[in-house]
């Protein structure tokens, strides 16, 4: 009996560990275009000093939601907002600036 006791506890333990690891696991492509995208991303917020306002969350599928804060004229935020759609490592953007999406057309999927 104590025997299938914990021979019950290791395999439970085993199925937990590895349900957990699944989901959350990129494969190398993913990787590839998450960094990608990233790069991207980071390099045109600093060519439009936005890199200091901006926060940023990058999915594995190479979309972006971008977050800005604080004041930033608007000029300056609908260029960065454009090159970022334009990039061809960027699948979509979904922007937004104190909490208000400004760019209203910003889920665009390649």
């Amino acid at each position: 009996m104590r025997c299938f006791i914990k021979i019950s506890g290791l395999l439970f333990i085993t199925l937990l560990l590895s349900s957990c690891a699944g989901p959350n696991e990129l494969s190398k492509e993913e990787i590839i275009i998450q960094q990608n995208a990233t790069d991207a991303l980071t390099q045109i917020l600093f060519e439009n000093d936005l890199d200091e306002n901006a926060s940023f969350e990058v999915e594995k599928n190479g979309f972006v939601n971008l977050r800005i804060q604080g004041l930033v004229a608007i000029k300056t935020y609908t260029h960065a907002i454009d090159e970022l759609r334009a990039h061809k490592d960027i699948h979509g953007v979904r922007a937004e600036q104190g909490g208000i999406e400004i760019c209203p057309l910003t889920i665009i999927v390649r």
